[in-house]
């Protein structure tokens, strides 16, 4: 949340209003931008633990919340754990694109421009 508020304010301090009979124009803060969120996606592929615990069913993480086994519950625990950073940060990057006004998928395709995807 505090990266939409450094983009904001980077934004409001950039000289010359945009008009929208223009059309938007590519700007080096793009990039920046972008690699934040790559630099986060990794961050949330990463920062999950173990991601092979989905594959082997491995229950460790789990048995703190769930005492009694309960297989499909454990398992929808596991993957929440794997899935929640992916839309935490998909709804901030959505909410970063709305706050500066940029058109839909912009940054998107920025950043997929540089990851050669």
């Amino acid at each position: 949340l505090v990266w939409i508020e450094v983009e904001a304010t980077v934004q409001s301090n950039r000289a010359g209003p945009t008009s929208l009979n223009q059309g938007y124009k590519f700007h080096t803060d793009d990039i920046r931008i972008a690699l934040f969120f790559l630099f986060f996606v990794q961050v949330a592929f990463f920062g999950t633990g173990n991601v092979a615990s989905i594959s082997s069913f491995y229950l460790e993480p789990v048995y703190c919340l769930v005492p009694i086994f309960n297989p499909f519950f454990m398992a929808a625990l596991l993957i929440f754990k794997i899935v929640a950073p992916y839309m935490i940060l998909s709804a901030v990057f959505a909410t970063l694109n709305a706050k500066l006004h940029l058109l839909p998928f912009s940054l998107f395709l920025v950043a997929l421009m540089l990851t050669d995807g």
